[in-house]
């Protein structure tokens, strides 16, 4: 089977607007225990506070509604390069996207984590350009919800015949077929609490995109090669 590999990155759309609309951080939620020291009671409240916003830009990052895609990785088949649609602006990440997903005949491979119907690559692909009016394909999605079979989740393939719902993430299944370390065809499969050790990982890659490109990059370039292993191995 001929396929492509592709791997999305988002970021919260508006950080400020999500924290001024989100319920306030109540300091009575937080449970003090037996602290009497006052400068330590007001440490504790100022994590927590951190931890609580923290929490709600990492939840908008999964909603195409609060967030934005910030980059792609692709890597086409029969190809060992990684490319990399990083752009400031969204709208041309979605069009370059869909240009190459109309020149191509091939299914377009992703990594959802679980055997359930969610789609959160494509769905973010294709939410994300209705609210900006990028064109997209024509029969993205079937009447009845269905994606179209061009699109093709590699989560659903390792965990057939598992208990609904199974999870299990792509750093886990490299590891389960004993892939970390291994070339993938487009580059060397890393751990990724390795690169997490780096300093980046999915929640803040939107962040270290901004201030470390280059380990952004290679953050990205890693989840396309995890998932290419993984599909060369089982499809």
């Amino acid at each position: 089977m001929e396929t492509n590999i592709f791997d999305i990155e988002t970021k919260p759309y508006d950080s400020e607007e999500i924290l001024r609309q989100a319920k306030p951080f109540n300091k009575d939620d937080v449970k003090i225990g037996n602290l009497k020291d006052p400068e330590k009671i007001q440490a504790k409240l100022k994590k927590a506070e951190s931890e609580y916003k923290k929490s709600l830009l990492e939840k908008a990052s999964l909603d195409p509604h609060t967030s934005s895609i910030c980059a792609i990785g692709i890597n086409l088949s029969g190809s060992d390069e990684v490319i990399h649609l990083a752009s400031d602006n969204e709208r041309d990440i979605l069009e370059s996207f869909w240009k190459m997903f109309v020149e191509s005949n091939n299914k377009w491979a992703f990594w959802s984590g679980s055997n359930t119907k969610e789609s959160f690559d494509p769905r973010h692909l294709i939410v994300r350009s209705w609210k900006l009016g990028v064109r997209t394909p024509y029969a993205l999605v079937a009447q009845g919800g269905w994606l179209t079979d061009k699109f093709l989740d590699i989560s659903q393939v390792y965990l057939f015949g598992g208990k609904y719902p199974s999870y299990c993430s792509a750093d886990n299944a490299v590891k389960q077929l004993s892939l970390i370390g291994k070339e993938s065809g487009c580059g060397k499969v890393l751990s990724k609490v390795d690169l997490e050790k780096e300093g980046v990982e999915g929640k803040n890659f939107y962040k270290v995109l901004e201030t470390d490109r280059e380990l952004a990059l290679k953050y990205l370039t890693n989840d396309v090669c995890i998932e290419r292993a993984i599909a060369d191995r089982i499809l």
